[in-house]
């Protein structure tokens, strides 16, 4: 295995260290088992040829920056601590293949090796750059900040060679909080949950749990498992994209008219109020469809399914927007029964409530919480994340922009930011599964154009069943844009 050796005088958090494991890293490293591993994997496609010493010091001066990276854990009797080792080093490889297969092994100990690795190849004009970070280190929107620092000390040094890169400012005292979240205010319309309404929310995401994706060869005796999971990405073109966005904008405004036309008690000719859905929440209602649909197709019969999406969501605040790479989020969940699945536009309607709920009261932060309370028992939390559940029928991640935020920091050229001498093309993220949870995927826009990646579990789905898999999603998409 080959390395990037990070300078120990380029990292200024050093006094913060040792750091104690919060709940939920402690959950990300309880739930990772060798064959559904908790790596968060993320792919850039660049176009240009890819000065490869020059992005060997880049990774190691924003590694430096983002220290829980280059940690490792270290334990003892009474906890469980994020050290910096004397000689810090991260996995990296170059030039090694195609970017579905890691070339690293599969076993990842953090408590001898730190939480990233890093792999690409250049093929004529095109590169492919792979950055795969265990969960407990970062999530998607931290790596997101770390791949910025790369990417700006790159792009000067791409133009001055001899200077120090001048980067944005870092909050490293950040990841001493990085285990507190908020609460929104409570405001006139907002109450408590009740007591009951929290024992009928509990009976229902245990009791009346989600419908797991029907797997075509159930029955095949000699189906091969290699506990490797089929990795796919697929990019609309802008005027695909465009469509994507213009249509379901326009279909999102017709459906809260009519029903606001219906519901509501204001004068005849007031003007509706549209509560707009986003491309996530179509994103989520046509995820369901294809779910309920691709069950039917395969033998999953029964009318009460219910398909439930784990939705991500960043508990982070503005207070965050300088914190080093950590993992910050909760999980929230839209869940639809068989039935609701038959016309999209109610579908969605009910999509939108569930999401705006989730964004409005942080109800991502509950599962933190519920588990931040088991954590004070290690041998029960260990012992409910072991047992094989199915949580969700799918996950669902939108990284958005991929480097949206940070525009000002790159030149644009015909919509591509321009990374000293490579274009970024597209950016694909892949979050990890879980038993019966069978498909993840990732959405995220870059250089104008949409990039979904999918990752489906190989232990149940062949290749080829896979791929029929993702290439139901990616049709859901199409006939959406297709002219009645």
């Amino acid at each position: 295995m080959s390395y990037i050796t990070i300078d120990p005088s380029l990292i200024e958090s050093q006094e913060l260290f040792p750091l104690p494991l919060v709940a939920m890293e402690h959950f990300w490293l309880w739930d990772d088992t060798p064959l559904y591993p908790k790596r968060f994997r993320i792919v850039i496609e660049l176009t240009g040829t890819v000065n490869v010493p020059r992005l060997q010091r880049s990774i190691a001066i924003a590694a430096a920056r983002n220290p829980l990276l280059i940690s490792t854990i270290q334990s003892n009797t009474n906890c469980q601590q994020w050290i910096i080792p004397s000689a810090p080093r991260i996995g990296w490889l170059w030039n090694v293949g195609p970017w579905q297969e890691s070339p690293f092994p599969d076993e990842w100990d953090l408590a001898t090796e730190s939480g990233l690795r890093m792999w690409g190849s250049q093929n004529g004009g095109v590169a492919e750059f792979t950055c795969e970070t265990h969960h407990a280190c970062s999530d998607a929107l931290g790596i997101r900040q770390f791949l910025r620092d790369i990417f700006v000390a790159y792009d000067q040094w791409t133009r001055e060679p001899e200077c120090q890169p001048k980067l944005p400012t870092i909050a490293y005292e950040r990841l001493k909080e990085r285990g507190f979240f908020s609460r929104p205010n409570p405001t006139e319309n907002s109450r408590s949950t009740t007591i009951w309404e929290k024992i009928v929310g509990a009976y229902h995401f245990h009791i009346l749990g989600p419908t797991s994706i029907a797997a075509p060869h159930a029955d095949a005796k000699n189906f091969p498992r290699n506990g490797r999971h089929h990795y796919f990405r697929h990019t609309f073109d802008r005027a695909a994209t465009n469509l994507i966005e213009e249509i379901h904008s326009e279909s999102a405004q017709k459906i809260f008219a009519v029903q606001h036309a219906e519901n509501s008690s204001a004068p005849e000719n007031s003007p509706p109020v549209h509560t707009l859905s986003t491309l996530n929440d179509s994103a989520i209602a046509r995820l369901i469809q294809m779910l309920a649909a691709w069950n039917e197709q395969h033998g999953s019969k029964s009318p009460n399914q219910r398909i439930r999406i784990m939705i991500p969501t960043d508990l982070r605040t503005l207070r965050d927007s300088r914190s080093p790479a950590s993992n910050r989020l909760g999980f929230g969940f839209v869940v639809a029964k068989k039935q609701d699945c038959r016309e999209y536009s109610r579908l969605l309607v009910s999509v939108q409530s569930q999401t705006k709920a989730i964004r409005k009261l942080r109800l991502g932060l509950d599962f933190v919480e519920i588990f931040g309370l088991f954590s004070k028992q290690p041998k029960i939390a260990a012992w409910l994340i072991g047992r094989p559940r199915c949580l969700a029928t799918a996950i669902l991640t939108n990284m958005g922009d991929s480097f949206g935020r940070f525009r000002k920091l790159f030149d644009v050229v015909d919509g591509r930011f321009k990374v000293g001498d490579v274009f970024v093309e597209s950016f694909a993220g892949f979050p990890p599964l879980r038993p019966k949870t069978l498909l993840g995927i990732g959405m995220s826009r870059s250089a104008g154009r949409l990039t979904i990646g999918v990752i489906v579990d190989g232990e149940t789905f062949t290749f080829e069943q896979a791929e029929q898999l993702k290439q139901q999603w990616i049709q859901c998409w199409l006939d959406s844009i297709q002219p009645c």
